[in-house]
């Protein structure tokens, strides 16, 4: 099976859309869950404007510093 590749480029001058409510976003709200001394948490990201779920982020150990 041949191997596909794929290119990512970082693009300033554009701005996703929800797909959701369909407005341009140029912000996303992000909740983090876990306690303020938890060494994980876990994150869900959401649109600022219909407040629909657009991401996940899976739990990350917390820095430590």
């Amino acid at each position: 099976m041949p191997t596909a590749t794929i290119r990512f480029t970082e693009r300033e001058d554009l701005s996703p859309i929800c797909p959701f409510c369909e407005k341009y976003l140029d912000e996303m709200y992000v909740k983090r869950r876990g306690l303020t001394d938890a060494t994980e948490t876990s994150a869900v990201f959401f649109c600022p404007f219909c407040l629909k779920i657009l991401g996940f982020a899976p739990p990350a150990k917390a820095a430590v510093g």
